[in-house]
């Protein structure tokens, strides 16, 4: 039961966060944290250049859906009406958010994530 429902603290720029990891149960709620990131991260560097708006909206909703999916404390809303910090406020500082992600990435495939630059 520990292994499974495991919750980890973690501290990111002063903040404590409790977080889990994510499931195939938090993909089929409608949350797209089992998309391939290399899906996301595109090789073809003129595409990305050329469709960066769209290249960065796309990882930002990654992101989010991850952060909704795997964190357990504070408790987070994706709507702004709802119960919850409203999870896109995080994004005034997108470096925060990512680094929230990535430990819920880390957590989720026990070791950290390599992202090659070419």
């Amino acid at each position: 039961d520990s292994y499974l429902n495991e919750v980890k603290k973690v501290k990111i720029n002063g903040v404590v966060f409790y977080i889990k990891k994510i499931d195939a149960m938090d993909h089929l709620a409608g949350l797209n944290v089992l998309h391939k990131i290399f899906a996301v991260y595109s090789k073809d560097k003129a595409a990305v250049l050329q469709d960066s708006e769209a290249n960065l909206k796309k990882i930002k909703d990654y992101c989010r859906d991850i952060i909704l999916a795997g964190v357990v404390s504070p408790k987070l809303s994706a709507k702004d009406d709802g119960t919850g910090f409203y999870v896109e406020k995080l994004f005034i500082d997108f470096t925060f958010a990512q680094a929230i992600a990535k430990s819920i990435l880390d957590i989720t495939y026990k070791k950290k994530l390599k992202i090659q630059s070419s």
